[in-house]
């Protein structure tokens, strides 16, 4: 047999990498994949939104024309589409902006954001501990450690003793103890992997501890848009710090409010409290980190956004769809908590339900139970209990819902 230098451990993957295969496979009719981690409509359908179709068409037909084509984007990504990034990050009533303190890199989905962001803020800014939520995207940490962090943190989240809502005092106390200078990762809106996120006041002393504390502050907003279906509403936290004069950075991304999940359309935006050190910021996060890193982001995506948000018809038919989009959620919530309540006879057991906001929800189920609902209904989920409501719809509601109640009872 012929020799191979090609030798390494082989690497154990992440048990939800399974079970993802494990669903694909499953010709079940009750099946439920609630493990994806995109939107899906209510026929259980990757969702593609009408304004996009639109963009795509007119792209389409500029193609054919001759004025549209397959070039390089440049090494800050389409400036119009920056533009628009930080825009809808920080609203067009940004002092920062106003005052030229931002500026926003293109970049490869929220993840290549998270990556430029975490390498930058280590290997040109020497910031040396970052903290993450206890529970978090199961990718943060594997982030940070290849952006060169060697110390790496977690501030308490979830309340151990429920399992379903924010351990608050836990969360403050944990970053009050933080070393000065920390990187903090927040996620702005719709937690992943639990849908819970702070209140505007807990987001008010979250504020305040990393102000006292001189943290600084690395957004991951990554689900703008599907908590309130208004991307305004939804940037409250980031623009609460940006207001209070804070230095920050915003992992953002088109994948989930654009539906454009396979185009890897991202950006990183920086604010500084200095304008002339931004040229400067850009141009050293550009030659030390993207060129040598990531690269050039694709250009099919962006253009896409900036069609549809230059086109007042189009811009105004994708906040319906996202608004749709957001609704539908939480009518899903409602709609399982009340069937679960009318099942168990337990009036508010299940208030968590409609508490937490956006795709994602911790059901507050034990390993034990999770794995019921897995390998005996069919319900797929990760068996911390993270379920995507996307996959629930009115067509299965019902089932999930007694079979998360015959769950309860193991």
């Amino acid at each position: 047999m012929a020799t191979t230098k090609f030798i390494v451990p082989e690497g154990v993957l992440p048990s939800h990498l399974g079970l993802i295969d494990q669903c694909k496979t499953d010709t079940s009719p009750f099946k439920v994949n609630g493990i994806i981690g995109l939107y899906a409509d209510e026929e259980g359908r990757p969702y593609v939104m009408e304004s996009v179709k639109r963009a795509e068409m007119e792209m389409a037909k500029d193609v054919l024309e001759g004025n549209l084509f397959h070039e390089y984007s440049t090494s800050t990504g389409i400036r119009e589409y920056t533009n628009f990034a930080m825009e809808i990050a920080l609203g067009q009533g940004s002092l920062a902006i106003r005052e030229g303190r931002v500026c926003a890199l293109q970049t490869t989905g929220c993840l290549g954001a998270l990556r430029v962001a975490m390498e930058s803020l280590c290997q040109q800014l020497h910031r040396t501990v970052i903290y993450f939520p206890q529970q978090t995207w199961f990718l943060h940490a594997n982030i940070a450690n290849k952006s060169g962090f060697e110390d790496i943190r977690y501030y308490r989240y979830v309340n151990v003793a429920t399992n379903c809502d924010l351990d608050f005092e836990g969360l403050l106390d944990d970053l009050k103890k933080a070393p000065a200078k920390a990187v903090v990762v927040l996620q702005a809106v719709a937690h992943n992997p639990t849908g819970i996120d702070p209140n505007v006041k807990q987001w008010e002393k979250i504020l305040q501890v990393v102000q006292e504390r001189e943290l600084f502050p690395l957004f991951d907003m990554a689900y703008q848009g599907l908590v309130s279906g208004d991307v305004d509403k939804d940037a409250f936290a980031p623009r609460l710090f940006e207001q209070a004069g804070m230095e920050l950075m915003i992992a953002t991304t088109g994948s989930k409010n654009f539906g454009l999940y396979s185009e890897r359309t991202g950006a990183l935006i920086i604010v500084s409290n200095n304008p002339d050190n931004v040229s400067s910021l850009e141009t050293t996060v550009v030659k030390q980190v993207i060129r040598p890193g990531p690269g050039l982001s694709p250009i099919h995506g962006a253009t896409v956004v900036i069609r549809i948000l230059s086109d007042p018809v189009l811009k105004e038919q994708w906040k319906m769809e996202l608004q749709a989009i957001a609704d539908r959620l939480r009518t899903v919530r409602v709609k399982l908590r009340s069937l679960i309540e009318a099942l168990n006879q337990k009036p508010n057991s299940w208030k968590h339900l409609t508490d937490q906001q956006g795709i994602f929800s911790f059901l507050g189920l034990s390993l034990e139970q999770c794995r019921y609902l897995i390998h005996e209904k069919r319900v797929y989920l990760y068996e911390n209990s993270r379920i995507n409501m996307a996959a629930i719809n009115m067509n299965n509601v019902e089932y999930v819902a007694a079979s998360i109640v015959e769950a309860e009872r193991i």
